[in-house]
């Protein structure tokens, strides 16, 4: 290789601008979904399970009326159902590359070198937290999303995906982000019945361009270096799914015995709260133990949703049980209840005086429902999330910790990289670790309205 002066190093030209203060980040850096996840943090991931009960009945039929002129017996008992489940945590791990020649310069010249070393680092902790982001609305099988169709252009070795988009499919097209790098496979999780034709050995799909209004994902086939290989044929075909890249678990998605266990992704929302019965941390979703699901039968979104559904929730957990103070939902579904605000009083401009903030949202009794965007939230999903706790637990519960370095001997937070005839490149290696999962310990108190149009 011919010699490159520090400059030339890609974390050289980062170093170069950023001591002249211009660096432009041009990327998305947004984490307000793992704002949400760290406000749900109950404590940390201690052992490899947490442990938790579930009351799935209080046991009706122990009370009965009887006739006071006639010796009778007490009614038959019937206790409350109380249970136990386990959540099983789940590892995230990160990679942070770092040119040695950069880093000892770091060393002796902090200065000047430091500040875009921790910059890298810290960049890396962004694309972390805006994954689990993703994973806050997920299912638990780390299916990114289900392809509808796909057409190649050879000319430019690229494949444009339409991502299935009924209210069934899995995924959202805001999960894939520029950069990132996937794979197709079956629904069982075996490879795709014809192999994709490229030049050069494929690693997988980068992520070149995304087209949310037409719920499109351009991608370009890559080698192990993320070097761009030149396409004759995706071959994609309707009904395959993509994962990331380097996910290790793939399950068959016919036959799911648990969506808690299904892979190394922690379950989001989609099984946390469901109501079909399908099976998460050993919980039937069914009956008591069912989140409550509003079907809007494919119509517009509408006021009278809200008001049905937290009716339905009152009903389900008890009237002024819980309060609520943010439906989470996508940008488009928040700007179709922001247009049909002209002809419903019902909604409301509610102004914070104290910290001067503002938002919009819709009035339920003594509830004051703020409209609250995501970029991760599917298109035809809206969460209400109440804010009490059960049993000292809150509703939705984070048990985890945020990125943490992973210390090697001696206390070593960076290391060589290994290269592949045994010796070690010039690179430093540093990696950081996340632990957790998340678990629901009352799924009818979280209101999820689905199956609408914005």
């Amino acid at each position: 290789m011919a010699f490159q002066p520090i400059g030339q190093l890609d974390l050289g030209l980062l170093l170069q601008i950023a001591f002249t203060k211009g660096a432009m980040v041009q990327a998305n850096k947004s984490q307000r979904e793992w704002d949400m996840i760290s406000k749900m943090r109950d404590g940390n991931p201690n052992g490899r399970q947490r442990n938790f009960l579930f009351v799935n009945g209080l046991g009706y039929a122990a009370a009965q009326s009887s006739n006071p002129t006639y010796t009778a017996s007490f009614p038959k008992a019937q206790k409350a159902s109380i249970q136990e489940y386990t959540a099983y945590y789940k590892n995230f791990d990160v990679t942070v590359e770092l040119e040695y020649n950069l880093w000892k310069s770091a060393q002796l010249t902090p200065e000047k070198y430091a500040d875009p070393l921790a910059q890298e680092i810290e960049l890396k902790a962004v694309v972390a937290r805006r994954i689990l982001g993703t994973y806050l609305f997920g299912d638990g099988t780390g299916v990114y999303g289900e392809i509808a169709s796909a057409t190649d252009d050879t000319d430019a070795d690229t494949v444009t995906v339409t991502l299935a988009s009924d209210d069934s499919d899995p995924g959202h097209v805001r999960w894939f982000q520029i950069g990132d790098i996937f794979k197709t496979l079956q629904p069982n999780g075996t490879a795709q019945a014809t192999p994709p034709s490229v030049s050069g050995t494929l690693y997988g799909w980068e992520v070149v361009n995304i087209l949310p209004k037409t719920n499109q994902v351009v991608f370009a086939p890559v080698n192990a270096a993320y070097s761009k290989l030149a396409l004759t044929a995706s071959n994609f075909a309707a009904g395959n799914v993509f994962y990331r890249v380097g996910q290790q678990d793939i399950p068959n998605l016919a036959s799911i015995s648990d969506y808690g266990t299904a892979s190394d992704i922690m379950p989001g929302l989609g099984s946390l709260v469901a109501a079909d019965g399908r099976v998460v941390h050993g919980i039937t979703m069914s009956g008591a133990a069912a989140g409550t699901i509003l079907d809007c039968g494919g119509n517009a979104i509408d006021v009278d949703y809200f008001q049905e559904g937290l009716d339905e929730v009152d009903m389900r957990v008890g009237k002024g049980e819980f309060s609520y103070k943010m439906a989470v939902m996508a940008p488009e579904a928040r700007a179709a209840l922001i247009a049909s605000r002209e002809t419903d009083r019902r909604f409301n401009v509610v102004t914070d005086a104290l910290r001067g903030g503002k938002g919009f949202g819709y009035m339920h009794d003594e509830d004051t429902v703020l409209y609250t965007p995501s970029e991760f939230c599917p298109k035809n999903r809206i969460y209400v999330l109440p804010e009490n706790k059960v049993n000292g637990n809150k509703v939705l519960s984070y048990f985890g910790t945020d990125f943490e370095p992973v210390v090697g001997p001696e206390g070593s937070k960076f290391h060589l990289k290994p290269s592949a005839d045994g010796g070690h490149e010039k690179n430093i290696i540093t990696y950081m670790e996340n632990r957790g999962t998340l678990v629901c310990h009352r799924p009818a108190s979280i209101l999820t309205l689905r199956n609408f149009t914005v």
